[in-house]
């Protein structure tokens, strides 16, 4: 009995979150139909797959590189590889978040930077910037591109203004949601008292001067390429689209790139979003508006070409751990 607890404890966040994810997504397969998975998986093939990966290469050096440049640092290969190593825990922990706290540990660890840790903050501030712009623009696009309704026209243009607003509320509000976070944190005693209070606080008065002065240039330059962050994404969907819908075009694109940053709010608690992703694809796919079993195994392969990307990520690491040691312990020897 004391076994079984044990065993509980230790593993429920699986249990709840990860192993329904999974159930979910195999159903979805089995609907389609495994024969015609394993088809599409070699359709697509091994080129195609290396250019999906190749991209999502692409758009983490771009973020190293805009993460590199709020450090005001020369060393891009320790960033590059603090933000992949963060960007493959993402992919595979609950909450999509743990890869963040790794982002700043092993940037402290290997560079000589101040502020990382304002800067994480900062990087994610530009992710929910861009994204709910993205998200804007996509809405306002499909009132032109996609026919519908006029219910559905006037639903499309108040979530992209809904949507608009988020993004430049956050973009302008910066300063004040960190100076009124840093006041929550004097308010509560335990904090305030607490050494990580004090933490907490001297991190938000970092974020607050970094989009002031001389440093909003900064902060603009970290919007900018986040920017290209997300057009990489959307290149992302659309190579899939072409390898495996040879008829669609920038239209299909847009549109799974809005629903992933949709869904993707459902998938916070999930590992890796498996199942939920295909399961709302295979639904608007039920609606007609695109092809069943594309449009899930369009959103799969992706996934698929994510997880080889992080993996390859991980496997780096290890590389770099290495050399990083051994130059550490030949300074020594030459001190």
């Amino acid at each position: 009995m004391g076994n079984s607890k044990g065993f509980w404890k230790k593993n429920r966040n699986t249990i709840l979150f990860y192993i329904p994810s999974l159930i979910l997504a195999f159903t979805v397969l089995y609907l389609i139909g495994y024969d015609q998975v394993k088809k599409e998986l070699v359709d697509f093939g091994l080129l195609n797959v290396g250019m999906v990966v190749a991209i999502y290469f692409f758009r983490d050096a771009v973020l190293a590189f805009a993460w590199m440049r709020l450090l005001e640092s020369r060393d891009f290969y320790s960033i590059f590889t603090a933000n992949t190593v963060g960007v493959a825990i993402n992919a595979i922990t609950p909450g999509a978040m743990a890869g963040e706290v790794v982002k700043g540990i092993i940037a402290a660890k290997n560079t000589d930077s101040k502020n990382v840790a304002s800067s994480v903050f900062m990087l994610n501030i530009g992710y929910y910037v861009t994204t709910f712009f993205m998200l804007s623009l996509c809405m306002f696009l499909f009132v032109f591109i996609i026919e519908a309704k006029e219910v559905l026209q006037f639903l499309m243009v108040f979530s992209g203004t809904v949507f608009l607003f988020f993004s430049l509320f956050i973009f302008f509000g910066v300063a004040f949601i960190s100076d009124f976070a840093k006041k929550m944190v004097k308010k509560i005693k335990y904090l305030s008292k607490h050494r990580s209070g004090k933490w907490l606080e001297e991190v938000l008065s970092t974020l607050k001067d970094d989009t002031k002065g001389e440093r909003k240039k900064k902060f603009l330059e970290m919007i900018a390429l986040q920017m290209v962050v997300r057009g990489a994404d959307i290149a992302v969907q659309y190579a899939a689209w072409k390898v495996i819908f040879p008829s669609s075009g920038i239209k299909e694109a847009l549109f799974f790139y809005s629903m992933r940053l949709v869904v993707q709010w459902m998938t916070n608690l999930i590992p890796s979003g498996w199942g939920v992703m295909e399961g709302a694809a295979y639904a608007v796919g039920e609606l007609g508006w695109f092809p069943q079993v594309e449009a899930v195994m369009q959103q799969f392969i992706t996934r698929l070409c994510k997880l080889i990307a992080s993996l390859l990520y991980l496997l780096h690491y290890s590389f770099f751990k290495k050399v990083h040691k051994n130059g550490i312990s030949e300074v020594r020897k030459i001190d």
